[in-house]
């Protein structure tokens, strides 16, 4: 059973407002603490609880990561989710240094987005694929971390196992430890062995990056010749 957490949606598309607040009133666990049209109309007075995700919708531009920035300014421990359609792999990684713990993109299908909102709310810090896709012919190999620095995924892919390579494909869909323990029949604690391996593997520091290093390296179309 889900307990209740508080959610502020702030998006300057009163429609599409409208439709992310139906959509958290049917998730039932989730309960709207407020909603603003742009992060500087978005306040805590002092006292006020700060709710524990804010689900963010911007445009394409680079005023985003100033947005982003003004709200985590104001909320220390909530979640940020952000919504857009950039698909600059670069931009992806800027908007997660800049304190969002996801970006998912606004045409994502409403079961999804509860599912990653659900993700996030557990620790995840998640990028929709959809977001990556179009940009994975530039052969972009680094992802700039939230720590300022760029890590670079200089790794093969074959020197993965071949159950590593089935765990990193799960991990490209937003699977999480349980879901991969049970499609495979292992323990989540296997799991996590194989994670800490793939990371260490493919010098990525989180599932995230993990991700997003498979898509770039064409991960999909490599996973069938290493499983057989």
């Amino acid at each position: 059973m889900h307990s209740v957490i508080s959610a502020v949606v702030i998006s300057p598309d009163s429609l599409f407002t409208y439709g992310l607040v139906h959509l958290l009133r049917t998730a039932n666990y989730y309960r709207l603490a407020g909603v603003a049209p742009s992060p500087k109309e978005f306040h805590i007075s002092p006292g006020e609880h700060e709710p524990e995700i804010v689900i963010l919708v911007l445009e394409d531009d680079e005023a985003n990561l100033a947005a982003i920035t003004h709200v985590r300014g104001q909320l220390k421990t909530a979640k940020i989710v952000v919504l857009g359609d950039c698909i600059n792999p670069v931009t992806c990684a800027e908007v997660i240094r800049a304190g969002a713990d996801a970006y998912l993109s606004r045409s994502i299908s409403k079961d999804a987005f509860v599912q990653w909102l659900d993700l996030v709310v557990a620790g995840e810090v998640v990028i929709s694929s959809a977001l990556l896709a179009p940009k994975l012919d530039e052969g972009v190999d680094t992802m700039a971390g939230r720590d300022g620095g760029v890590h670079s995924f200089d790794e093969p892919v074959s020197r993965l196992s071949p159950r590593e390579a089935e765990i990193l494909e799960c991990i490209v869909d937003g699977a999480s430890n349980k879901q991969i323990s049970r499609r495979f029949d292992i323990t989540e604690a296997t799991v996590k062995v194989h994670v800490k391996s793939i990371l260490r593997k493919i010098n990525a520091h989180n599932r995230t990056q993990a991700a997003i290093w498979a898509l770039y390296h064409g991960m999909r179309q490599s996973i069938s010749a290493i499983s057989t």
